[in-house]
């Protein structure tokens, strides 16, 4: 049977290698054209290698570290923790699949063992977003119901249950939509079952929405509301204040603190709003860029098709690295990286012999 002939853009190459795929007939392209892109490739492998190498050495101390650490009851180590769970699963999944993705053009695996890739693909990216909004819920409820401690853990709990949950629900959603295109030579592209004409758009958009615009909303309404309370926090007129205004609903928990305990509550206070709000700006830095792209390719493709797709590319690699480079800005706060090299190099030097 004679084998129908496939067009592909250079928009629709860089689509098909990030999480949003969407389908576009403009430009003809063929295998020819990926054999022609070797050097594109061999740069785009080398910068997901190196961070390969990054993702490694800032999420794995910090992993291993919580993990030794995991019977402290502390809702932020447990935060972390999945927060970490997420950037390995990119880091060593989604990271050489994207390295295996540019070493072959052509693919031999079913769309069965397909679709399990890119649930496993979607699914880091997702995960890394909802647990984010449950870290900026977790800080909104610190700050509100400071007193209520044993209750912050199981709050957790509940929370990261249902960012599991949704994370797996979309991921499945986001898997079904790709398949083994034949046409002309293997890639994986999006569902053809689907035939509606907006379908892409739908498709794009809903990507979008949980992995970056709902994420993001949840995030600002919660760091909005932890600014005003602070700010209407009420003071003793004796220099001691209480360390939050819900008295009434814990009546039984209720002290005044002395001025060297409010020393310390602020100060660990305030190193974990630093520790959340450092995860946020890198998270809005790498992605925003990216998104911006997607959203002027939707809204205007004619233009959007005269941007380098090297540039395109940068910007989803830039995204990706967001997994791999925040640790070492949030990681300082867990994990000494400094003591770590050294104890390596250390073990490294050579030991002098004497005569």
């Amino acid at each position: 049977m004679p084998v129908p002939e496939r067009i592909y853009s250079e928009n629709e190459i860089f689509l098909n290698a990030t999480n949003f795929t969407c389908s576009v007939s403009s430009i003809g392209q063929n295998l020819s054209h990926y054999a022609t892109s070797n050097e594109v490739y061999i740069r785009e492998i080398i910068f997901y290698t190196l961070m390969l190498i990054a993702g490694s050495c800032s999420n794995t101390p910090i992993f291993v570290t919580l993990l030794k650490n995991r019977q402290r009851k502390s809702s932020v180590n447990m935060m972390i923790m999945h927060l970490c769970i997420s950037n390995l699963i990119v880091t060593y999944i989604m990271i050489p699949l994207e390295i295996a993705w540019r070493l072959r053009v052509l693919w031999q695996i079913d769309n069965a063992a397909w679709a399990i890739l890119l649930f496993i693909r979607a699914f880091a990216s997702n995960l890394f977003s909802a647990v984010l909004v449950c870290i900026s819920v977790d800080r909104y409820s610190a700050i509100v119901n400071s007193l209520d401690v044993i209750g912050a853990r199981k709050k957790g709990k509940i929370l990261l249950g249902v960012a599991w949950t949704t994370s797996i629900i979309s991921s499945i959603f986001e898997g079904l939509l790709f398949y083994r295109d034949l046409l002309p030579f293997i890639q994986c592209v999006n569902f053809s079952l689907f035939t509606m004409p907006n379908y892409n758009v739908v498709s794009i958009i809903f990507c979008l929405l949980t992995v970056y615009f709902i994420p993001s909303t949840l995030i600002a309404l919660c760091y909005s509301r932890i600014l005003c309370v602070v700010c209407k926090r009420p003071r003793g007129t004796d220099g001691c204040f209480t360390l939050a205004d819900n008295s009434k609903e814990y009546p039984h928990r209720r002290r005044w603190l002395r001025p060297s305990e409010i020393i310390h509550m602020e100060r660990a206070r305030a190193r974990i709003l630093r520790i959340t709000i450092i995860i946020m700006l890198t998270f809005f830095v790498c992605w925003t860029p990216y998104v911006a792209m997607i959203l002027w390719y939707l809204f205007d493709p004619v233009s959007a098709e005269e941007i380098n797709s090297y540039l395109q590319s940068t910007l989803y690699i830039f995204a990706v690295s967001n997994s791999c480079i925040s640790p070492f800005f949030y990681g300082n706060y867990i994990v000494k990286y400094k003591e770590i090299f050294r104890k390596m190099c250390q073990k490294n030097r050579p030991i002098p012999h004497y005569a």
